[in-house]
């Protein structure tokens, strides 16, 4: 069949939709079959990508786009010389990358730290001021590092915008609507918290790689979301220990933080089991009390290759239960790494514990797992000929660990 994701890539390359969506902007794909059906004063502006040859219909679809106070941005595109000139340069994506169009702001993000902005400019290029000096983008963003993608549904009574932090490291931004509304939340579709957020904007926080929905509404809402939650902040409780370590058949040991096995230590299933006693006093323990395991340390880009990986090095590989006196608290498993426990921990002395489990994909390199897999390859090559062969299983355990590679935090207020 057709597939309408290359052809789009091969024709309009990675360039242009990064820099609409690094701009704050969503994006319809539009042809010239489907124009007749396309009412021109439907979208306010209209963006030709690299267009040398135009039908006398599309051309006159256009004409009536500006006629009906639309405008069209010809970026290097001489086939519509009424339209707005805009050059953006060659494109330096490699259209052989695997790059996923949802999220086109990884894209132009993933150099915008270390080459001042990408190919396109950073989310300030030629293209993103064009469009800014038309039409100001449905949510404006200040802070974003050109790292923050947002994407907008019309509701019937607002609009709701997702946000998504396509970068490692953690972003605190500023999030304005374009159209006034009644009511301004900030939603965390994870955890299930909203607060409120003044009607003309306010600062938000994304961690590595998390999204968050904001929500602007028409009409207020019956029941206000609370704001903000503004405390004054004590000095973290660093959680040094003494820690223990257990696991399945063997008896608790002390260990010292961080601890990570990696390699074929890695490829041991069994939980590990790290346990150390809180001691906090009464002020604390009214809370807000949140458990941090850190932030993690952002990595390279690795440039190249049809694939995806988080460019972090988490604090905790890769998944916890948290304990509280040996009743499970919660899960952690991606960022922000931090869980409340207002309320579970009382004043005095509390049992904390986190039963982490790994990956499994180290114990595909062990070597009963291994004779195995290989042996159901021999039997595939038998039955239908060699038509595939594994590659790089040298490298199955770059990069496996299981633990903690941080000292976790106690974050307190002064209740």
């Amino acid at each position: 069949g057709h597939d309408l994701w290359a052809a789009c890539r091969a024709h309009i390359g990675e360039q242009i939709p990064a820099a609409i969506r690094r701009a704050g902007y969503d994006l319809d794909l539009l042809d010239d079959d489907v124009l007749p059906a396309v009412d021109p004063a439907a979208h306010p502006v209209v963006i030709l990508p690299r267009v040398a040859r135009l039908p006398a219909a599309a051309e006159a679809w256009l004409d009536r786009v500006r006629a009906a106070g639309g405008t069209v941005l010809a970026v290097d595109s001489p086939a519509y010389p009424a339209g707005i000139p805009v050059s953006m340069g060659a494109d330096e994506y490699d259209d052989g990358e695997l790059i996923d169009h949802a999220t086109l702001s990884m894209v132009g993000a993933a150099g915008a730290e270390t080459t001042g902005g990408g190919a396109d400019g950073g989310g300030d290029g030629p293209l993103a001021s064009a469009l800014r000096d038309i039409l100001p983008p449905p949510l404006r963003l200040s802070g974003d590092g050109g790292q923050v993608g947002t994407v907008r549904r019309r509701l019937a009574d607002g609009a709701l915008h997702l946000l998504v932090n396509t970068g490692p490291t953690r972003r605190t931004l500023e999030v304005a609507p374009r159209t006034p509304c009644a009511a301004l939340r900030l939603l965390d579709p994870a955890g299930g918290q909203e607060h409120a957020l003044p009607v003309e904007g306010g600062e938000i926080e994304l961690h590595p790689y998390q999204a968050l929905l904001v929500l602007a509404a028409d009409e207020e809402a019956a029941e206000a979301a609370p704001p903000a939650l503004s405390v004054e902040e004590r000095d973290p409780l660093r959680l040094d220990g003494p820690w223990t370590l257990t696991r399945e058949g063997e008896g608790p040991r002390s260990v010292t933080l961080p601890y990570l096995l990696h390699g074929t230590d890695a490829a041991d299933l069994r939980p590990l089991l790290l346990e150390t006693e809180v001691e906090i006093d009464e002020s604390a323990a009214r809370g807000p009390l949140v458990l941090d395991l850190g932030e993690g340390t952002a990595l390279p880009p690795t440039g190249g290759g049809s694939g995806y990986r988080a460019l972090l090095e988490p604090p905790l590989r890769e998944i916890a239960a948290v304990l509280v006196d040996g009743e499970e608290a919660g899960l952690l498993w991606r960022p922000p790494y931090c869980l409340d426990l207002t309320g579970r921990l009382r004043a005095g002395t509390t049992r904390l514990g986190l039963r982490i489990h790994g990956t499994t994909a180290a114990a595909a390199a062990r070597k009963d797992n291994a004779e195995a897999a290989a042996a159901q390859v021999a039997a595939a090559h038998a039955a239908y000929g060699e038509r595939f062969q594994q590659q790089e299983l040298e490298r199955m355990l770059d990069g496996v660990a299981t633990g903690l590679g941080a000292v976790p935090v106690l974050r307190r207020s002064d209740g």
